[in-house]
């Protein structure tokens, strides 16, 4: 467990991002607008992070600034060892209500990406077939973003966004507005196409259990301005993909859990 303070940085031989001290003021005239303070954080390729804090502690102002939406007042955030300044479509970007335009079918909205980076046509129309069966949604890929269900324009989503072959996925709580069923099986195909790929997960949510059921590593963020207070390391997602569904009812799972929401309820 890691304390508030600085953090021992994870080995970078790895790492796909590393974060150093980055702050972030909303106006940088006025510290009152701080929404982030010296966060530190590597990620290393194949992770799965998750992270969890109060309210308006600045976990999606992190994610902006992780995806090149923002820019941090201070500090720095490197992407494969250069600067990770602007938008970049190996950082894809999912936010809790999905994207998608209107006036497009499915299946244009899930190729639009490749089209407008140039892919050849053939290979284009490989990777969304692909993709759009992946999640489900062969049979409506002629159909638009507003003749589909909720679930059904977050899967959309999470296609537009693989079929550019992302390294990092940056989603800022995608199933928040889902039913409970529906939000299970997201989180089981997220699972999937993490491990399936070796893809690097970035998770901001809520829910301790979608945490601990899904990351390898679970972060806690403090009430705003925003710093890491604490880190935990589990594996327990590779539990539930081995078959044990009775994971979160075991000792060590509760323990963790029961430490994770003292952490933020502190908070």
């Amino acid at each position: 467990m890691t304390q508030e303070g600085d953090l021992p940085m994870s080995d970078k031989t790895d790492a796909l991002m590393v974060i150093s001290h980055a702050t972030f003021d909303y106006d940088p005239q006025d510290e009152t607008t701080r929404a982030l303070d010296d966060v530190s954080l590597t990620i290393r390729e194949g992770d799965f992070v998750c992270m969890l804090g109060p309210s308006g502690c600045g976990k999606s102002t992190l994610l902006s600034v992780m995806a090149g939406l923002r820019e941090p007042t201070r500090g720095s955030i490197t992407f494969r060892g250069q600067d990770a300044e602007g938008i970049d479509y190996r950082r894809a970007v999912i936010f809790q209500q999905p994207v998608l335009y209107p006036w497009m079918s499915t299946y244009d909205n899930i190729a639009f990406g490749p089209r407008v980076r140039g892919v050849d046509h053939d290979e284009t129309r490989r990777r969304v077939e692909k993709y759009v069966d992946l999640v489900g949604l062969a049979e409506f890929a002629d159909r638009p973003p507003y003749e589909l269900s909720g679930g059904m324009r977050q899967r959309a989503a999470l296609a537009r966004e693989l079929v550019n072959d992302p390294n990092m996925i940056l989603l800022d709580e995608p199933f928040g507005a889902l039913d409970a069923l529906t939000r299970v099986n997201m989180q089981g195909l997220l699972r999937d196409i993490w491990m399936r790929d070796n893809r690097t997960v970035f998770l901001i949510t809520h829910d301790v259990d979608e945490a601990l059921m899904l990351g390898t590593r679970v972060f806690v963020m403090s009430s705003r301005p925003g710093r890491i207070i604490r880190e935990e390391t589990c594996d327990f997602t590779q539990s539930v993909e081995a078959g044990d569904k009775d994971v979160m009812y075991s000792e060590g799972y509760l323990r963790l859990r029961r430490g994770i929401l003292e952490a933020v309820s502190s908070e």
